[in-house]
């Protein structure tokens, strides 16, 4: 993070500079994995959710080697650790809420 940043713009930051995509973030998401790089300097990673915006994928190389959007399913499959299964199945039940609510609120003004 940079001085004076919030994680969320750190976040749409880190995004622009490392893909050239523009992103929205999704309100009410954000999940915490915490590790250890080579066994003993602590990292935490905070998730958010987002929607891609505009640009055009320019993947900085240093930071991206590649990307692909996937559908739930196809990128679970494709995931080697468990934490970022959970990771991934917890955006994927709240999508599932923010939509079920959403249809409700539809439901009930018709």
């Amino acid at each position: 993070m940079e001085a004076g940043e919030t994680e969320e713009e750190t976040a749409l930051r880190e995004v622009l500079e490392e893909t050239g995509l523009t992103a929205a973030i999704w309100p009410g998401f954000r999940e915490t994995v915490n590790y250890l790089i080579r066994g003993r300097i602590p990292k935490e990673v905070v998730y958010f959710l987002g929607a891609p915006g505009s640009g055009r994928v320019e993947l900085q190389a240093e930071e991206v080697s590649d990307y692909v959007f996937l559908p739930y399913e196809a990128a679970r499959q494709r995931l080697t650790f468990d934490s970022n299964r959970r990771l991934l199945d917890k955006a994927q039940a709240f999508v599932e809420a923010q939509e079920n609510a959403s249809s409700d609120r539809t439901d009930r003004e018709a």
